[in-house]
């Protein structure tokens, strides 16, 4: 019974893998593939490592405490750290698809530290 629970998380897991991957493939622009790789390292690698916390607590008798909380570090540092890099993206000029309806940051000027000065790695305008 363990091994069918196991065998769909992997499958689930490997399903969002390879839809991550046809997405990286087929989108147009970097926001758009940098979202279909979030989604591959959260959801596909999360359900992978699930699959293995199950696994190891049904071999082992006791709870695989390490990876589950490996997992729950991917699974809540995936998505930071892609909004976090595509963000970065923004700022320094990588340019949007011309098919994007929509830039909902373009009148978004992130804050300066005080005593910033312009190219010393501090955010620049938008606009």
């Amino acid at each position: 019974m363990i091994e069918i629970i196991v065998s769909l998380l992997i499958i689930v897991g490997l399903v969002f893998i390879l839809a991550g991957a046809a997405g990286v493939y087929r989108m147009p622009d970097f926001y758009c593939r940098a979202h279909a790789s979030g989604m591959t390292s959260t959801l596909g690698v999360g359900f992978v490592m699930l699959a293995a916390v199950v696994h190891f607590t049904a071999l082992t008798g006791e709870l695989a405490f390490k990876l589950l909380l490996m997992t729950m570090f991917i699974f809540f540092t995936g998505p930071i750290a892609s909004h976090m890099i595509t963000r970065a993206a923004y700022f320094s000029g990588v340019k949007q698809w011309q098919g994007s309806v929509l830039d909902q940051m373009k009148d978004y000027t992130p804050p300066v530290e005080e005593g910033a000065v312009e190219g010393d790695g501090a955010p620049k305008s938008a606009g």
